[in-house]
């Protein structure tokens, strides 16, 4: 698997960049699932990594976050040296609260960032195996 991607924000916990934690999840939920050895490589380039406050309480703070997570990639059979599938712009989203009382439990931007980037995962492997 190879990934390049644009340097963007820091978080504030541990001072390293979200290209660098995005990049590695990625990476790791990916390799869990996908076990047919140097076969195939997967080149993902992350485009734009956003997160955006889409819905505020009647004080104007957020209570709902968006995050979309934007990708080029390509996917390629290393034996026959064939693209089996590539698409640019590819979004994934991940909408989630980060207050008490919406039907749903709060979670931070950590608990969120791991869930959009196991279901980025777990879309890659589904559209990925059906084609190979």
């Amino acid at each position: 698997m190879v990934i390049e991607d644009p340097d963007f924000t820091y978080q504030r916990n541990s001072g390293r960049l979200y290209d660098e934690i995005v990049r590695e999840s990625i990476t790791e939920s990916f390799e869990k699932k996908w076990q047919d050895g140097n076969d195939s490589q997967l080149d993902i380039v992350i485009v734009d990594y956003d997160l955006l406050p889409i819905n505020y309480n009647a004080n104007n703070q957020p209570i709902q976050l968006r995050m979309k997570l934007t990708i080029d990639y390509a996917f390629t059979d290393r034996v026959r040296n064939k693209v089996i599938d590539r698409q640019d712009n590819y979004i994934q989203i991940y909408e989630f609260y980060i207050v008490q009382g919406r039907g749903e439990p709060p979670e931070t931007i950590e608990e969120a960032r791991e869930k959009l980037i196991q279901e980025l995962s777990d879309d890659f492997y589904s559209m990925l195996a059906e084609q190979w």
